[in-house]
């Protein structure tokens, strides 16, 4: 009897010890496919990182910025020897293909790119942009990463005469976030058409009927909507000179005003004949042919394209009758986009409810919206495009005492080392939370606006 016991007994622990055996070698499989996972991960993680990675030149930005003539022309050398290794003069920059990639890889693009780098999402402030882009992913991601703010919302046109490559690349960014939305409808753009004004238009019309789009319009599957009190429109060739936190307070102050531009006397050709389409070179020619009278007698003042505005005033201009007649009116008009908004926020007989004052005997009012060298009015030390100075190293200096909100122009593909300087004080500027000088802000506003909330003493 006590052998069978024994020998039960013996059975047994042969029997626990091949469980435990088997137990191991399981652990040990898992622990090595684990530890394969992980290195696959970390080889993806760099492989991805590699592929959206520009270069980091070697220059000293704070001394750029602080005007060290031997830095500066350091800098100047470096840019170019980049120049003169490339095709036309164009500094390489990376492929728009390399923007294009699965959205599992989402995560890792938001990580690497520091998107989720606010601490807060509490959304008592929205804003809403419109940003206008046609070619270099590279510039238009790097735009983006400056301005996105978790409680914003976003736009973006893509000229529809785009690279298919192009638009493949802003559709894998732009699928990464839910505040974030390629417009509906997508305009041929060009230079002084009516459809640079309909492009900001079309986003208007998206961002006001997102909630219909997101329910009814599979682009717009998982977008969220926010109740925005400011829009913006960009071009992805600016560059934001205030942080998010640094608008929302300035704006706050504003309470309710717009930064237009107004300028009351312009060329009239403009508006007082009309203007077409030339197919064979995608430019506006004359006609001989006279404009009808403005619709609701508006008063017609030029202005900046680019517009900080009110939602009211945004409303006003996507809902009301008399606005919608105007922008009919301009579709044969040169640069509408460049009268347009100034026309509306300036016939306050139509809509006051941004609180615009005009300044008597002044033919101007100036706008802090946009920081532009303008031909004959700014000594460019960069080159001229459309009678606008694209900025360059020597112009740094200057444009970080700007107080506009943005400055227009900067082209990656002619000046990365500027770019790159201009990243830095923009991100650290970010970090530090540089304080700001609201008194200048209302006494430049109070001089045209009735309705500033300026702070006690100011």
């Amino acid at each position: 009897m006590s052998l069978i016991r024994l020998r039960k007994t013996y059975i047994k622990i042969i029997v626990i010890c091949m469980l435990l055996w088997i137990v191991c070698q399981l652990l040990l499989t898992n622990d090595k496919s684990s530890t394969k996972s992980k290195a696959s991960n970390f080889q993806t993680y760099l492989e991805f990182k590699d592929k959206i990675s520009r270069q980091k030149y070697d220059v000293n930005c704070r001394s750029i910025f602080e005007m060290d003539k031997n830095e500066i022309e350091k800098a100047k050398s470096l840019l170019g020897k980049l120049k003169s290794n490339s095709i036309n003069s164009l500094v390489k920059i990376l492929d728009d293909k390399n923007y294009i990639f699965e959205q599992y890889h989402c995560p890792l693009f938001r990580k690497i790119r520091d998107y989720d780098r606010f601490n807060t999402t509490n959304n008592h402030f929205s804003l809403a942009y419109s940003i206008l882009t046609y070619s270099n992913t590279e510039q238009f991601e790097r735009l983006l990463k400056l301005i996105y703010h978790p409680n914003n919302i976003y736009c973006i046109h893509i000229d529809s005469k785009s690279t298919l490559e192009f638009k493949q690349s802003i559709k894998s960014i732009v699928d990464c976030f839910d505040n974030i939305f390629i417009s509906s409808k997508l305009e041929d753009v060009f230079y002084a058409s009516f459809n640079r004004l309909q492009a900001d238009i079309n986003c208007l019309n998206d961002l006001f009927n997102l909630d219909s789009l997101i329910l009814n319009n599979e682009n717009f599957k998982n977008k969220k909507n926010y109740k925005w009190k400011y829009f913006l429109n960009f071009a992805s060739s600016e560059f934001p000179l205030r942080t998010n936190s640094e608008i929302i307070r300035i704006l706050q102050v504003y309470n309710g005003s717009n930064e237009i531009e107004i300028i009351k006397k312009f060329n009239s050709a403009r508006i007082n004949i009309k203007w077409k389409v030339d197919p064979n070179e995608n430019k506006l020619i004359p006609t001989n042919e006279n404009k009808t009278s403005v619709p609701h007698g508006f008063k017609i003042v030029k202005g900046y394209a680019y517009i900080v505005a009110s939602r009211k005033f945004a409303e006003y201009v996507f809902y009301d009758q008399k606005s919608r007649d105007l922008l009919e009116w301009s579709k044969d008009t040169w640069s509408p986009d460049e009268w347009y908004w100034s026309t509306l926020h300036y016939n306050t007989k139509y809509f006051s409810e941004s609180g615009f004052k005009d300044i008597e005997n002044s033919d101007r009012i100036n706008t802090l919206s946009r920081f532009a060298g303008w031909g004959g009015e700014y000594k460019c030390k960069g080159k001229w495009r459309h009678g606008v100075c694209v900025f360059s190293i020597e112009d740094l200096p200057e444009m970080i005492t700007r107080p506009h909100f943005v400055a227009n122009k900067f082209l990656l593909e002619y000046d990365p080392i500027s770019y790159q300087c201009m990243e830095e004080w923009y991100l650290q500027r970010e970090t530090i939370q540089t304080p700001i000088n609201m008194f200048y802000y209302c006494q430049f506003l109070k001089t045209h606006s009735s309705i500033l909330k300026c702070p006690f003493g100011f």
